[in-house]
């Protein structure tokens, strides 16, 4: 049975003036936080810490199908796995490229939408 989540809660999230202030206020010191954490552990260990970080996301998410999940400790998860994101494509330099593949994956998957639907 799938799980269902409550997303009414996540309405104030969707407005545009939420993400520009947020990006606005927190991109800078952001940034120099990754750069720094990258420039003192190295780019290999930081690669690692994402395999991990990513391991302890699937694992959160797989206990969840189970009913054993916590929806505290996924949120964690999905915060590192965020900022491992992020350092990643500080150190590989592709934000851009992932900016362009995540726009055309989204409208790939509007174009499926449409299809299924005549209402979207």
């Amino acid at each position: 049975m799938e799980k269902k989540v409550d997303m009414s809660r996540f309405e104030k999230y969707e407005s545009p003036l939420f993400h520009r202030q947020t990006l606005i206020e927190t991109d800078k010191w952001d940034t120099k936080i990754l750069l720094d954490t990258i420039k003192k552990n190295g780019t290999d260990a930081q690669i690692i810490v994402a395999m991990e970080e990513l391991s302890e996301l699937i694992k959160e998410l797989s206990k969840h199908l189970r009913d054993k999940g916590d929806i505290n400790h996924i949120s964690e998860e999905m915060a590192d796995v965020d900022i491992m994101m992020q350092q990643l494509k500080i150190m590989f330099g592709n934000r851009p490229k992932v900016s362009m593949y995540r726009t055309e994956k989204l409208e790939r998957l509007a174009e499926r939408l449409k299809d299924d639907s005549a209402g979207y």
